[in-house]
């Protein structure tokens, strides 16, 4: 199987990119590219993603192993997660998607399972969902 590094240095070879730019246009700092291409280190699933949109590619072009079913939704995503009238258009969801971005995934988490507490149906409603929480 292709290893990660040269998958990446692949892609940024067809696309002309150098590191630097992949790094400016991912905001993954320069060395941490570096570290992709030779292999030294492979990127967590955020900075997967990062990779994958900024090559306009799917992460399992990037990570074929990777079981993409089982991934809790991008950050983009999770807008309608939270409030089903979030739209695209709406100033509310560019805030909240802003404020996913700068968050770790595990406080991403933490976030949606707050909001489903707070303002979600209550426990003993017959619409609650499941406690998934762990």
């Amino acid at each position: 199987m292709e290893q990660f590094d040269k998958r990446l240095r692949v892609l940024l070879a067809e696309r002309g990119w150098t590191q630097s730019k992949l790094a400016n246009t991912t905001g993954i700092d320069k060395s941490e590219i570096s570290r992709y291409c030779k292999g030294a280190t492979r990127p967590k699933l955020e900075n997967l993603r990062r990779l994958a949109d900024a090559l306009s590619v799917a992460i399992v072009a990037l990570e074929p192993s990777l079981d993409v079913s089982s991934l809790p939704p991008p950050p983009h995503e999770i807008g309608e997660a939270i409030h089903p009238s979030i739209n695209a258009n709406s100033a509310l969801e560019s805030k909240v998607i802003a404020l996913l971005r700068s968050m770790s995934h595990d406080e991403q988490l933490d976030l949606l399972v707050y909001v489903a507490r707070r303002y979600g149906p209550k426990p003993d409603s017959p619409e609650a969902p499941p406690d998934v929480s762990g």
